[in-house]
């Protein structure tokens, strides 16, 4: 699952910077989007990459694992 995750990063836009997601994660306060727990926050594309989403800090929102993984894509 993961070599097909980093299969897809570079296949698309990737310029995804660890200071843009951290600044991502402070706009939101570090907590889901969706249901505003603190746990177990993952990358949510908004567009997946799967669906040649790309991964820039436009396309990425902060997500529980678990609201994340019931999205699906």
């Amino acid at each position: 699952k993961n070599s097909r995750r980093r299969v897809l990063i570079n296949k698309n836009e990737s310029s995804l910077t660890e200071k843009q997601w951290i600044d991502i994660l402070n706009i939101y306060d570090r907590k889901c989007v969706y249901c505003n727990s603190v746990e177990r926050i993952t990358m949510d594309h908004l567009l997946p990459l799967s669906k040649n989403g790309d991964h820039v800090k436009t396309n990425v929102i902060p997500a529980c694992l678990s609201c994340n993984s019931r999205k699906g894509n």
